[in-house]
């Protein structure tokens, strides 16, 4: 018999600051990540949903990635994982004549979590890109999730049970 998990301990969602490197050249940016634990299906595995906002070094340019990630692990601080995700890269009107770029990007996850405290949880997380168009890109990112706190009994009054 499957019992689900308080929904306090099923989502957490947070921000976080990531680099990007695609041979020698990279570019800094920020996300955020929605986590949702499916310790109801099967313990230890978990979907993430994340979006990243990256300042290439040119004028007038500008680069986003959306992706979703399964991750095997949920419970322990070291995690694995896969990922997709949609990259796309835009150049301002005076650039019109190279047009802009989207790409499907797959990836290998490695992350570690570092509970600190129940409700506050710093990660880092390493995607390798694999099986893409574009060159072979690495993204590092380092954040913190931001969980619900568990609901608690109340004090009972003096003298009960």
């Amino acid at each position: 018999m499957a019992i689900a998990g308080p929904a306090a301990g099923q989502v957490s969602g947070g921000g976080h600051g990531a680099y990007q490197s695609e041979i020698f050249e990279g570019t800094f940016g920020a996300g955020a990540r929605l986590e949702f634990d499916l310790g109801f299906l099967r313990r230890g595995i978990s979907l993430a949903g994340t979006w990243e906002r990256y300042f290439p070094g040119c004028d007038d340019c500008s680069l986003w990635e959306a992706g979703g990630q399964v991750i095997v692990g949920g419970d322990n601080p070291i995690y694995l994982g896969v990922g997709a995700g949609f990259q796309r890269f835009e150049r301002g009107e005076s650039l019109e004549e190279l047009g802009d770029t989207d790409d499907w990007i797959f990836s290998m996850v490695f992350g570690v979590r570092f509970p600190v405290m129940p409700v506050i949880t710093p990660f880092v997380e390493y995607r390798q890109e694999v099986g893409s168009e574009s060159a072979n890109q690495q993204t590092l990112s380092a954040g913190i999730l931001l969980r619900p706190a568990r609901a608690r009994r109340s004090p009972a009054r003096p003298g009960a049970r």
